[in-house]
Order: structure tokens, then sequence, then C-alpha cells
């Protein structure tokens, strides 16, 4: 069992729709950290951290491409190799779930959180509330 994966004002945004989606990945980590793992549909959380980086990150590319953001390609890039990660690591559990380590995914997405969320994300939050948050501001 993985300790800290309480949510905590430090991933905030400020962007109600990012924070919102950062707040259902770590029920999705919760969930996976439950010390009563036998009770908890393992197939289904993959599915549903399939699905989350799937809309989370078009979502917040799109959001990011809106306002202009210039180092949206970077951001792109590092998007894909997060979701290429889940992707791979979804298809092994649902091919063979002993090859799987809970452990590891659960060591994979909150590395992702320590360094994607509170570092590449927080770097577009500034140019976003400049910009007004409207697109185009």
């Amino acid at each position: 069992m993985i300790e800290d994966l309480e949510w905590d004002d430090k991933y905030l945004t400020g962007i109600a729709a990012i924070d919102r989606d950062h707040k259902n990945l770590f029920i999705i980590l919760q969930q996976l950290n439950n010390p009563r793992a036998g009770t908890v549909d393992f197939a289904d959380l993959f599915d549903r951290m399939v699905n989350y980086v799937d809309t989370h990150f078009a979502a917040e590319e799109d959001m990011m491409l809106s306002f202009g953001y210039p180092d949206l390609e970077n951001h792109r890039i590092a998007h894909k190799e997060l979701a290429a990660t889940v992707h791979q690591m979804a298809d092994l559990y649902h091919t063979d779930p002993g090859a799987v380590s809970h452990d590891e995914v659960l060591g994979f997405v909150t590395n992702w959180l320590g360094n994607h969320v509170l570092k590449v994300d927080m770097d577009y939050v500034p140019y976003l509330k400049a910009a007004g948050e409207k697109p185009g501001g």
C-alpha cells in the first residue's frame, strides 16, 4: 500500500475542469491502493485509467491550444508517453493479470502526479491565468 494518495491542494491549478479531472485520478488511485484489493475490479480500474488519460489529456491539450500556449507540443509529447504507458499496462493486465504488479501501477501513477501534474502541468497555469482563462484572452 502506498501512502500519501490523498488529495492535497498543492495539486490545484485553479482551473476547475483540470482540478476536477485530477481529483478523479486520485479516486481511481485510492481504489487501486485499497487494502481490500480482493474486492476491487482492477480490470475496471485500468479501463478507467485509460479513459482518464484519453479524455483528460485531450481536454487539457484543447484548452492549451485555444489559449495559444507556446509549449503545447512538448506537453503533447509528454502526454503521449504517459498515455502509451497506461495503455500498455492496461493491455498487459487484460491479457495476463498476473504480469502487472499493482504496486508498479501505483508507483508509476504516483510518480506521474509528482512529476507531470506538479511540474509540467503547473507550467501552463500562469499562462492561462494571464490570458484571462478565456480563449484568445
